[in-house]
């Protein structure tokens, strides 16, 4: 194999990786938001994942933000534009912000975020 199908075939690989990703945070996400209220549903997801609770509960946070807060990010993730490390940086700097000033900075940050190096 030639050095440029690697590489193409990584590429490829990765895109798959992130549309995957996406699609679990959108799963993810959806169920958090149909359990509001219910103590117990993070221990399931936990259990079923053979995830700590601490990275059961970070990821949970993270699908929520995404898919309500950060919904162009999401959509890069799935598109494969960027990769789940650049969501979640994203993600974690806009935090401390209010929804409509984290959307003002995904604007902004996803018009380069593809091109840039993670």
């Amino acid at each position: 194999m030639e050095a440029v199908e690697v590489l193409d075939a990584l590429a490829y690989h990765q895109k798959q990786v992130a549309y995957h990703q996406a699609q679990a945070i959108r799963v993810l996400a959806e169920y958090a938001v149909a359990c509001a209220g219910d103590e117990f549903f993070d221990a399931e997801i936990a259990a079923a994942m053979h995830w700590t609770s601490r990275w059961t509960t970070d990821q949970v946070h993270l699908a929520v933000e995404l898919a309500s807060k950060l919904p162009q990010t999401l959509d890069a993730l799935e598109k494969g534009e960027i990769d789940l490390y650049k969501a979640r940086v994203l993600y974690e700097r806009t935090l401390p912000l209010t929804a409509d000033l984290a959307a003002e900075v995904e604007k902004r940050v996803l018009v380069k975020a593809p091109e840039q190096t993670g």
